[in-house]
């Protein structure tokens, strides 16, 4: 079962936050504190993120992931609840994607900011997964357009 990240801060639009803080079990204001430095957000920031940013951010906090497209990934449009049960592997966290809004997924479990429910019973169960992230060597090979992506970020 997933657990929400210390100090989690409800009644935000902070999914990003919550979700990010989740996938890398740390504190939910360590997550806050960096995503307000590095992307130079002002005092009236309330914690609405881009997913453009989380492979950089995932990357500064020292965990290689990757970002896949889950239509390119898997061909179909696929939902959190589908996507849980034929695509996850056991004991493997996700930041999934789902149209504007971020939550992540573990064993049959799902977390954002409002709830921590099995996913067949989370609220965002029927939203379809745009894009996912997940540790580097836990979902399998990276599809192709990312490898080239890997050694740009390695040769910097």
């Amino acid at each position: 079962m997933l657990s929400e990240p210390a100090g989690m801060i409800k009644g935000l639009p902070n999914c990003g936050i919550v979700a990010a803080a989740t996938f890398l079990n740390v504190p939910y204001q360590l997550i806050w504190d960096l995503y307000r430095i590095r992307y130079k957000m002002g005092p009236r920031w309330r914690g609405v993120t881009l997913a453009s940013n989380y492979l950089d951010l995932l990357e500064a906090c020292g965990v290689p992931a990757y970002r896949y497209e889950t239509r390119r990934e898997y061909g179909q449009k696929v939902n959190v609840r589908n996507f849980a049960a034929k695509y996850a592997r056991p004991g493997v966290t996700y930041m999934l994607f789902v149209g504007g809004h971020f939550l992540t997924i573990r064993d049959g479990w799902a977390l954002d900011q409002h709830a921590c429910a099995p996913v067949a019973s989370h609220p965002a169960a029927r939203k379809l997964v745009r894009s996912f992230f997940v540790r580097q060597g836990q979902h399998g090979p990276a599809p192709r357009s990312f490898e080239n992506s890997a050694m740009r970020h390695a040769a910097r």
